[in-house]
């Protein structure tokens, strides 16, 4: 049986952030959004970078992880996330981050506000920082 390590980790702090076309609004609000959106019997999947953005690799890229819960905090939105073990010390060796990929609503000129997390992809340069930071927990993970 594979090992497992859950974890929790930053997705995004509340802020604003240009993906290069448009501005991301991450607030209070988003944050309650996502939550709501959060399917209840079934996790998240975490891929390496975003398959849905290259149609070759859409229907044939297996997750490496699963995000099963996100926590509004003041501050930004936490999300409980599960590895197995091998993938989670490859994350934590080379200080890998965190990359939402989500549904959005256009809020203003060029502004929009996340409402619902379709997957996450780890990578080497997440646009918003922190992303994906690892939250230290006083009691032990299983």
């Amino acid at each position: 049986m594979k090992q497992i390590k859950k974890v929790l980790q930053i997705l995004c702090p509340y802020g604003r952030y240009f993906n290069g076309r448009f501005t991301q609004v991450v607030d209070r609000r988003a944050c309650k959004l996502l939550k709501r959106s959060m399917p209840v019997f079934r996790s998240i999947p975490i891929y390496v970078r975003h398959p849905e953005k290259d149609w070759l690799r859409k229907y044939s890229a297996k997750p490496v992880g699963k995000v099963t819960d996100l926590i509004p905090v003041e501050g930004g939105m936490l999300v409980e996330c599960t590895y197995p073990v091998k993938t989670y010390k490859k994350i934590r060796k080379y200080k890998l981050g965190l990359s939402p990929y989500w549904r959005m609503d256009k809020i203003g000129d060029g502004e929009y506000r996340p409402k619902k997390l379709i997957s996450v992809g780890i990578t080497d340069s997440p646009l918003i920082p922190s992303s994906g930071q690892f939250i230290k927990l006083n009691h032990q993970n299983k």
